[in-house]
């Protein structure tokens, strides 16, 4: 993928309402994409600054008692009832300390 492709395909998380982070699907959990409020979120100025602090992976964005792989949740789903609601909430650190409740899709 070239470089002004990736930046486009970034910037267009954006236009979500709220926080996004993409992740990848592997045992690693690298996050590969996020949109501007979700930095805000976490009270990190920029992307950079933000997977500094969380360490770039999806374990790093949450509390580590409320951490659940992903291939978990996925496993999960897959069991539940169809069109049965799909939500945790979970609890994250902010880089100044705080702590707030937000919910993974």
């Amino acid at each position: 993928m070239n470089r002004k492709k990736e930046q486009t395909g970034a910037e267009d998380l954006n236009f979500f309402p709220g926080g996004v982070a993409l992740v990848s699907k592997d045992a690693e959990e690298k996050i590969l994409a996020v949109n501007d409020k979700l930095c805000a979120m976490y009270q990190c100025a920029s992307k950079e600054e933000f997977l500094s602090f969380i360490g770039g992976t999806y374990h790093g964005m949450i509390r580590p008692n409320d951490y659940i792989p992903l291939a978990e949740m996925y496993a999960r789903r897959s069991q539940d009832v169809e069109g049965a609601p799909w939500i945790y909430h979970v609890l994250m650190r902010t880089k100044e300390g705080h702590f707030r409740r937000i919910e993974v899709l």
